[in-house]
């Protein structure tokens, strides 16, 4: 079994003004091992970089049983993944992106060196993972584009020079989930490493019973692979290739009534269903022949994802080229009335999309007071989003037929160089130069029943514009030329040995798109412009307790203009808009602690002041929307408020213990609390979509070989059955009644893995 401390050699006193111990003396300290991440594109010490970044290794991962993207963001300070009827949410001190298909993330996933700049790309991410890594603060100069917030950068597992395998099979009771996953690594022949991996996900029961269709939703089946090769070429170059696919085909959703008009309750009451709200009941559910989804709609679709990496290492540094190919295909729909209504409404989406990347860089390894980091970066992607509004209005039937077709390409030349002005001073500077173009056509139509087939001709288009606000149209020749120059200019000081200093000043941008929900006949809505944003950061990071502890530490201050918004109608569209500007200050705090030889504490917490410094076009409540008598969309202006998703205070505290119970076994422990404090859930801020703060526990209990041939683990997440929401909204044509996706409950697990 693999130590999780190595004993110092040099017994330490500890005195009580450290702060982070109880005791005046300690006989003994445990130092840590060393994280090593990529943040900058060469292998470091966490301890050594100089920026706000967190990471987590697969193997700690494991051991936490933590299943999702979104629960591993409970880990990280001012990290949250919040997943949307039309898609996961992903931010980054309080910046995202909303989930219209024509606007890329704004926190950057980047896997294996492959950019992935839409939430659909990283459903998969979690597959064999060796290192994830957050990067808090915009990521301009060495990562691929438009990671103005923050990017996420995923190492896979690498394959083995000697033969290993692992078989994992989890049962969760609650909800009736199994997964089974695996790899296998080792020789293919002299020069040449292998490694496969695989994953298959199912849930039977979900956690919101939905007595429209008699089912508890959501219900998920999943399934993905990678095959990883790494070939020895010769002793200085090494040839990588991997290719990765995944299935999905998912029922269902988390949605629940949470609040409701009397009008309403009296409906649903009627046809024989619970409307009381935030029970965990819902009644989402059609019975117009094209709308009838089976429940609260379905997600299906498939990706894969190819890539290419070429390393040449010479004693002067390394040459690395990286092609890539990523794409996407998927079918959604979801049933948009939200509730059993006479008036049904369903919304569906298919959306198709390939993208092709190549990067080439040099990192130097001159060893002689100066390094540096130089690149090219292409990348060429299409994007084809079709979708269909449907009403059944008591008989009358309607549809709305949306699209884009976009072609994008931008190309950019980065370097960043690092000189050792003294022995305890460094000093790095950074630029990068970006040009993209797109080129796109949108549209919007009346359309045929239950098609995507648009015709203007039909008797009830007039009916069917007025209730779904929109204005014929063909956009087709819409285009967009940017050029933009980023750089960071970053001071590090190492005041001790164990101390560091530093302090980054960094710009981003985020590039302008096209709405594809653009609905009226005016070109300006159809485009929205890119976004800025300045940022200041000061942080100290420093190993304590003769190494026995570490504590990072970051202080930031950022200036955004034309934030990119996506305001909900109020009944069945979006508009894009630019924001004016937003100020941002916070504060993140993380560390690790190896309280004894078998006991380490974990620790994070995130504070974030977010305010829209100027923003009076906002989208309105449903209450606001009621009381509207102008011409156009009802806005609002949320000058002064925060944004959503956004609470002021996250945190998170892990205890780890391992003991050997004999010469053969081993019992872990891993208990952790995720806290989460007051925060708005609907982009509109409307005072029903306040969630409390509230605090997650976990525990997971794990009996092993000493020799790591096996182990069984019991895994509980929260315990305490914590009811809470991620996301709310109105719901269309019904002043009164939201709706919301609630977080999981308890659920309990037991989860058994063998070792080759």
């Amino acid at each position: 079994m693999k130590s999780l401390f190595r004993i110092s050699p040099l017994a330490a006193s500890v005195v009580a003004t450290v702060g982070l111990s109880p005791f005046s003396v300690a006989e003994e300290t445990f130092t840590l091992e060393e994280i090593v991440v990529t943040a900058q594109k060469r292998e470091e010490s966490l301890q050594d970089v100089p920026i706000s970044v967190s990471a987590m290794s697969g193997e700690k991962i494991n051991e936490a049983a933590i299943p999702s993207m979104m629960d591993f963001a409970a880990y990280v300070p001012n990290f949250a993944v919040a997943p949307l009827a039309l898609g996961d949410v992903v931010s980054i001190r309080g910046i995202q992106s909303g989930v219209l298909a024509s606007i890329e993330q704004s926190v950057g996933s980047f896997v294996d060196g492959i950019y992935r700049g839409r939430a659909t790309q990283s459903r998969f991410s979690f597959l064999d993972v060796g290192m994830v890594e957050v990067l808090r603060g915009p990521q301009s100069i060495l990562f691929g584009k438009n990671t103005i917030a923050g990017a996420v950068n995923i190492t896979s597992a690498k394959p083995m020079d000697e033969f290993a395998a692992e078989l994992s099979g989890l049962y969760e009771v609650e909800h009736e989930e199994t997964e089974i996953k695996g790899y296998v690594s080792g020789l293919l022949t002299e020069n040449l490493r292998g490694r496969l991996a695989w994953l298959t996900r199912d849930m039977d029961e979900g956690w919101i019973e939905n007595e429209f269709n008699d089912k508890h939703e959501p219900l998920t089946d999943e399934i993905a692979g990678r095959v990883s090769l790494e070939w020895d070429a010769t002793e200085n170059l090494l040839v990588s290739f991997k290719y990765e696919m995944g299935d999905w085909d998912n029922l269902g959703g988390s949605t629940d009534q949470i609040v409701l008009t009397p009008t309403m309750e009296g409906l649903m009451q009627a046809a024989g269903y619970d409307a009381t709200p935030a029970n965990g009941k819902t009644a989402i559910g059609n019975t117009t022949p094209g709308i009838d989804y089976p429940g609260q709609g379905y997600f299906k679709g498939d990706s894969d994802e190819t890539a290419l990496r070429v390393d040449y290492s010479t004693d002067k540094g390394t040459v690395t080229l990286i092609a890539g190919y990523s794409g996407y295909e998927f079918d959604r729909a979801v049933d948009a009335d939200f509730y059993n209504s006479p008036v049904e409404i369903g919304f569906e989406e298919v959306e198709t999309y390939d993208q092709e990347s190549l990067e080439l860089r040099y990192v130097s390894e001159f060893g002689e007071g100066f390094e540096f980091i130089s690149g090219l970066y292409y990348q060429q992607s299409d994007l084809d989003s079709q979708a269909k509004s449907l009403v059944n209005n008591t008989g009358l039937l309607l549809n709305r037929y949306a699209y884009l077709e976009q072609e994008s390409e931008s190309w950019s030349a980065f370097a960043q160089g690092t000189w050792e002005v003294r022995d305890d001073v460094r000093v790095t500077l950074g630029a990068r130069y970006g040009e993209e173009e797109k080129s796109a056509a949108q549209g919007v139509h009346c359309a045929e029943w239950d098609t995507f087939t648009a015709n203007d001709a039909l008797a009830t288009c007039a009916t069917n514009q007025f209730l779904l606000e929109f204005t014929p149209h063909d956009f087709t020749d819409l285009k967009r030329d940017e050029e933009n120059w980023t750089y960071s200019v970053n001071a590090q000081w190492d005041v001790t040995p164990d101390v560091m200093l530093y302090s980054t000043l960094s710009t981003g941008t985020k590039g302008g798109g096209f709405n594809n929900f653009a609905l009226t006949d005016d070109p300006a809505e159809a485009e929205f412009e890119e976004e800025k944003v300045k940022s200041i950061e000061v942080g100290a990071k420093m190993t304590l307790l003769n190494g026995a502890a570490e504590v990072n530490v970051a202080l930031f201050d950022m200036d955004y203009e034309d934030l990119q918004s996506s305001v909900y109608t109020g009944n069945s569209g979006f508009v894009v808009k630019n924001a004016s500007s937003a100020d941002i200050t916070g504060l993140e705090i993380d560390g690790r602690w190896q309280l004894s030889e078998s006991l380490m504490l974990r620790g994070s917490a995130g504070y974030v002041d977010f305010t829209y410094a100027d923003y009076d076009t906002a989208g309105c409540t449903q209450a606001q929307i009621a009381a509207y008598t102008g011409s156009g969309a009802c806005s609002q202006d949320l000058s002064g408020e925060s944004t959503p998703f956004t609470p002021e205070w996250t945190g998170s505290l892990s205890l780890e213990h391992e003991i050997e119970l004999t010469q053969q076994l081993f019992l872990r422990t891993v208990i952790d609390a995720n806290y989460k404090g007051e925060h708005s859930t609907a982009a509109d801020n409307d005072p029903v979509s306040m969630q409390d703060a509230y605090t997650l526990w976990n525990l997971t209990l794990t009996l092993g070989a000493v020799n790591e041939r096996w182990d069984v683990s019991l895994v509980g997440r929260n315990l305490t059955d914590e009811e809470y929401y991620i996301y709310s909204n109105d719901v269309p044509f019904s002043n009164g009644g939201h709706q919301a996706s609630f977080g999981r409950g308890a659920n309990y697990a037991v989860r058994g893995r063998l070792k080759f």
